[in-house]
């Protein structure tokens, strides 16, 4: 067997000298053997058009398919046998069911779990109920006392306490302010004092006493379209940098 070159498409095709025609696998192309020695020694000089073929049915015109496509048989044979050999079979699983243990409690065992569940409820109901009436109770306090801070101020007419006025967290520590009017700097460090100052007097806290009056406070100051203010962590002393008060977009 000697190689050659397909005239059609340039594979390698395998021929017999002795056989007239040689077949190419590749792209069904059939043609003289000899011609495909030739194209093999100088394949650089010759052009492969890549043309379709139409299907050849005929008989094998080259020994070495058969020879080829044997091989291949043998190999897959092979390789199933091997398969078969070294395949184990799936593991069975079933699921353990256990059976919820059936617990009998007494009548008096069932009112004392009820009673140890109410009393926990109770006892947080008696330590938490007082903390959220008096701190609504500072709320409103805080929000009347803010309100106659703000009645002589220019921006007093634009803000909306129903629904861009908001006091949070238990010790009322934050703001959130919503204003029409579009403030500076110096106006935002005033409305933070006002609110502080408010708060203290309700929760009765010393203004000397920055870290409780002021340093615990935050405000939020939001101008819609024209962006707003955030003040937290300060105490008056800071309020007289006004590069400390963080703008917002």
């Amino acid at each position: 067997m000697q190689e050659g070159m397909c005239k059609n498409c340039g594979s390698i095709v395998y021929v017999n000298p002795k056989q007239e025609n040689c077949h190419c696998l590749f792209c069904d192309c059939v043609f003289p053997a000899q011609e495909a020695l030739e194209i093999a020694k100088n394949p650089q000089d010759y052009e492969f058009l890549n043309e379709e073929q139409p299907e050849y049915t005929g008989e094998s015109i080259n020994p070495q398919h058969k020879k080829v496509n044997a091989n291949l048989d043998q190999l897959i044979e092979r390789r199933e046998k091997k398969v078969k050999a070294t395949a184990r079979p799936k593991p069975k699983y079933a699921i353990e069911k256990k059976e919820i243990p059936d617990v009998n409690l007494s009548k008096k065992q069932i009112f004392t779990i009820v009673g140890i569940i109410v009393a926990i409820v109770a006892i947080f109901l008696v330590i938490t109920l007082p903390q959220t009436v008096a701190r609504d109770q500072h709320r409103a306090n805080i929000t009347d006392k803010f309100k106659k801070a703000l009645s002589d101020e220019k921006y007093k007419d634009s803000i909306d306490y129903e629904h861009g006025f908001a006091i949070s967290h238990m010790k009322n520590t934050h703001v959130d302010l919503i204003v029409e009017a579009g403030l500076t700097k110096e106006d935002a460090r005033d409305i933070f004092a006002l609110y502080c100052k408010a708060r203290a007097d309700v929760h009765n806290i010393n203004l000397d006493n920055t870290n409780k009056a002021y340093s615990d406070v935050s405000i939020r100051i939001a101008m819609p379209g024209k962006g707003g203010y955030l003040i937290q962590d300060k105490n008056l002393a800071d309020m007289d940098n006004l590069e400390l008060i963080e703008v917002l977009p």
